[in-house]
């Protein structure tokens, strides 16, 4: 049993250099860790329709099926003529075929309209969702669309409808759309949408795929909003470069008042990231990394953190935490980053010295600028902005082990400093900014860097989270 606070130990060298990659459960211990921004974002999203057009247009299909011309225009009217009965043949004890028996309520032409269109069976949907989750939470519905015909089709698009009480989050469209194109034969295609409700209740949505203008297959979806009993939140940076790090802090708060029994919290990161500090207790479950926290105390507050090595670059490096408990249901949040190639000679990275933090405690916002070139760099400059629930304290600027004396200028949050001639290959800059807690919550600390003149700036940020009191 874990209370309050999780504290951060020394990670051993030998655990996460080894890589760690047993079957058997193992344990490791970290050296405190450094970083985390906001809960995680939706991801890849359907269209919202707006309210103006509840009712989806699909319009015209944009080809037809493969061989056939598409319609072009609307069909003329069908005309069917009063059929008189065929003639009877009295040569012939046989009597002639009549006239087929026309379907009772029917009207107008009897024939398709539009081009002939492969059957449901071409096209194969999976959707999944969670059975049960917190209301206010957001329930993700994963969705594959495949194309389990030999021909390519044509014209695909998916909608969505779900009920009342499911909405897009901070949106009030009960509809949406996702033109999917032409899927080739075999090929799919893999969508996400995220759906909140805020009250109780078991609540549905149905998804149809349609092709050329007509539906092919739905399928519909409902899941359990359970009370809400706790509260789970998932910090973690928008964009590091290759080889830096990355910070990802969890917060579970017990939301009643009760006890909730035998919480655990996992976290999942992409192979592309390796663990280099965790906070205590933390036991390695395959590739993932799981803490125990046991019972949790009515409004007890657990804070957890594990920080990564981006090995890769990746558009979309995604962490995953999930939160189970023996009378709560399973909980899921997503923070997804960019890592990206160093651009240029100069490599800035940022961090900060403690976090999460109290309100009226202080911490130091580090900015690191490396050469990593052959030649010197010239005219660097840096700025950075403090984050708006802080107040600055102090500064200071070292050239490796070197102290300067470097001036700066303050515009309300933004500090400039003055910039340095050139800075030398293989040598190292670094800013210590450091500052004050007046509020909680989340935010965050950015930095700029630009050197001389034709060179684009580059700007990284680094997440903090203040507890409340």
């Amino acid at each position: 049993m874990l209370r309050s606070v999780i504290t951060t130990v020394l990670l051993a060298s030998l655990a996460l250099g080894s890589g760690c990659t047993g079957t058997n459960v193992t344990a490791f211990r970290v050296p405190n860790v450094t970083d985390p921004p906001y809960l995680a974002p939706e991801r890849q999203a359907l269209r919202p329709v707006t309210p103006a057009n509840p009712r989806i247009d699909l319009g015209a299909p944009a080809s037809g099926v493969p061989g056939l011309a598409p319609p072009s225009g609307e069909l003329p009217e069908l005309i069917v003529p009063d059929l008189e009965p065929f003639p009877f043949d009295d040569s012939n004890s046989t009597p002639l075929p009549a006239s087929p028996a026309p379907i009772p309520g029917a009207t107008g032409p009897q024939l398709p309209l539009g081009p002939i269109l492969p059957t449901a069976a071409a096209i194969d949907v999976e959707i999944t969702a969670p059975e049960a989750i917190q209301a206010g939470s957001g329930a993700t519905y994963r969705l594959t669309i495949r194309n389990t015909s030999a021909e390519p089709l044509a014209d695909v698009v998916l909608s969505a409808e779900f009920d009342d009480a499911l909405v897009f989050p901070g949106r009030e469209e009960k509809a949406a759309e996702q033109t999917l194109g032409t899927l080739a034969a075999g090929e799919r295609k893999d969508i996400s949408l995220t759906l909140v409700a805020g009250i109780a209740g078991r609540h549905c949505a149905r998804f149809s795929v349609s092709i050329g203008r007509r539906e092919a297959v739905w399928k519909s979806v409902c899941t359990e909003f359970l009370p809400r009993r706790f509260e789970l939140e998932l910090h973690g940076p928008a964009e590091r470069t290759i080889g830096s790090r990355a910070e990802f802090t969890v917060v579970v708060v017990n939301a009643t008042d009760e006890p909730l029994a035998d919480v655990r919290v996992t976290l999942n990161a992409p192979p592309t990231f390796r663990e280099r500090a965790a906070s205590a207790s933390v036991v390695r479950q395959g590739d993932a990394l799981a803490w125990s926290l046991g019972d949790l105390k009515p409004r007890e507050r657990i804070e957890i953190q594990a920080e990564y090595e981006c090995r890769e670059a990746a558009q979309d490096a995604c962490v995953t935490v999930a939160v189970t408990g023996g009378n709560i249901p399973e909980e899921r949040r997503e923070r997804c980053l960019q890592v990206v190639a160093v651009r240029g000679i100069l490599d800035l990275r940022v961090h900060d010295t403690a976090d999460p933090l109290a309100v009226g405690d202080e911490t130091e916002f580090v900015a690191t600028v490396h050469n990593r070139g052959l030649q010197a760099a010239r005219d660097v400059r840096l700025d950075v902005e403090i984050p708006p629930n802080f107040e600055l304290v102090s500064t200071e600027v070292r050239e490796d082990d070197r102290l300067l004396v470097m001036r700066h200028q303050t515009a309300g949050r933004r500090i400039e400093f003055d910039g340095l001639p050139a800075l030398a290959s293989e040598r190292t800059l670094i800013y210590r900014i450091r500052a004050r807690a007046l509020a909680a919550g989340p935010s965050e600390f950015r930095a700029r860097l630009a050197q001389g003149a034709g060179e684009a700036p580059v700007e990284f940020s680094e997440p903090v989270l203040v507890r409340p009191n």
